[in-house]
């Protein structure tokens, strides 16, 4: 594959989630926030607002990476670099696994990566909570983001 490869990044959950990769560099993801999809309308609602993501104001969210570190023997990697949700932009570090690169019945090259970090949700300005009858709080702090990637050779 050349170095000049592009790939196209799919993500199901964000359904118009799309960046162009080229060689180890991203053009940085974004996330369309307002495509935000957990089959639960009213719930999907209420993460619009300025309750969660504040679509309004802050429409996507981006990973920019800085650095990537990895066992070519076993696929895991660690990539650095910064998130920015609702307008703050904090440094986070992906741990993930490559997963190889196939060709399929159809000739379209692709390759898959997973990777997952945890983020603290008051650090990007998600303070809402609410007591549960019985008591405890609706929300945790920790917010942990999962990525399955498929990537397509644009041909």
């Amino acid at each position: 594959m050349s170095s000049l490869a592009a790939f196209l990044v799919s993500c199901s959950r964000y359904s118009t989630a799309q960046t162009k990769v080229f060689a180890s560099r991203l053009s940085p993801p974004a996330a369309t926030i307002a495509s935000v999809d957990t089959k639960v309308a009213p719930r999907d609602e209420h993460l619009r607002t300025s309750d969660f993501f504040l679509v309004a104001e802050h429409p996507t969210m981006t990973f920019r990476s800085s650095s990537i570190s990895g066992d070519p023997e076993t696929g895991e990697f660690a990539l650095e670099g910064e998130l920015t949700l609702r307008g703050v932009t904090k440094p986070v570090t992906l741990t993930g696994e490559f997963g190889g690169v196939v060709v399929d019945g159809y000739g379209n090259t692709k390759a898959g990566v997973s990777a997952s970090t945890v983020i603290n949700r008051h650090d990007f300005g998600v303070s809402w909570n609410a007591a549960l009858e019985a008591g405890g709080m609706t929300l945790g702090d920790d917010v942990a983001i999962s990525i399955e990637l498929q990537l397509v050779l644009e041909k």
